[in-house]
């Protein structure tokens, strides 16, 4: 079973954090091409512990259009190759408080490999999942960063990040779980984050509902270092991309896997807690289609 799950960016969100990947493989020689989009919108945040309404009392909002196409192939049977690569455009309307009232160009891309370290699914009766280990990169994309306004489309950094992945279904009940830790280091002094989720899904062909799935996660990527918008040394010493950020969002999939093993998605999720973040709604729509090339 393969997901396609969220994770958000400083202020918005970019490819390379769009598509969180699974612990289930490709196939060897099975390419999976995943396009979608992606909308975030909020209108209050977090400046520091502090919310502040100022898009909300201009009666304006954050609005982010991600489009991106997020590729796996397997490589052999416990390889997995992966990449995403997209564009971004983000606006606040009319409202010129934040310098600037739109940016876009090329996201931020991601590119890395998985290796799987235990094949859980062959133990369909066993509590023993999928897990495995994913090292990747980050390449900055092509979007203008203004330090001194919150308008960015992203944090516009490079950088590297690991993260120890499990996945698990349960074939006779058709449930299951997924799990994830990981950390992220960027250049441009943006600070290091530490990343995780955990969730459950249930599918619901026992019930006649065949290829029909549903998934409930949380989800918080914090920074370990960093200042708060408006603290001291902001705006001369850092800015927005340098604070410390701190997103907790909770989320619901529905999912649709017909005869031809493609996957057609709908994803929502809500910010409710943070730090110099969003306080944002998500909403991304995306369809897998596998390719056998060998």
């Amino acid at each position: 079973m393969k997901r396609t799950s969220l994770l958000f960016a400083a202020f918005g969100l970019t490819a390379a954090t769009a598509v969180a990947q699974s612990a289930f493989l490709p196939s060897e020689g099975e390419l999976v091409a995943t396009p979608g989009y992606l909308y975030s919108t909020y209108d209050k945040f977090w400046a520091g512990k502090t919310e502040v309404s100022v898009l909300k009392d201009n009666n304006a909002s954050f609005d982010q259009h991600n489009g991106f196409v997020a590729f796996e192939y397997g490589l052999t049977p416990r390889i997995a190759l992966d990449a995403t690569v997209g564009y971004v455009y983000a606006t606040t309307g009319h409202f010129t408080g934040f310098g600037r009232t739109s940016t876009d160009g090329l996201a931020d891309t991601s590119f890395g490999l998985r290796y799987l370290l235990v094949d859980g699914a062959t133990k369909t009766d066993s509590w023993i999942p999928n897990v495995a280990v994913r090292a990747g990169g980050i390449a900055e994309g092509s979007y203008n960063v203004q330090y001194s306004a919150p308008l960015n489309a992203g944090d516009g950094a490079s950088g590297v990040e690991g993260s120890l992945i499990a996945s698990k279904v349960y074939s006779k009940l058709g449930t299951g779980y997924f799990a994830e830790i990981g950390f992220r280091h960027r250049a441009e002094r943006v600070q290091d984050d530490i990343f995780g989720s955990v969730g459950i899904f249930q599918e619901f062909s026992r019930i006649g509902l065949k290829g029909f799935s549903i998934s409930v996660a949380y989800r918080q990527t914090e920074a370990l270092s960093g200042g708060d918008i408006g603290g001291p040394g902001f705006g001369s010493t850092y800015g927005f991309p340098q604070v410390r950020e701190i997103s907790k969002a909770a989320e619901v999939g529905v999912a649709y896997t017909d005869a031809g093993r493609r996957s057609y998605q709908f994803t929502f999720a809500q910010k409710f807690d943070g730090r110099n973040t969003g306080e944002g709604s998500l909403f991304l729509f995306s369809i897998s289609l596998p390719l056998q090339l060998k």
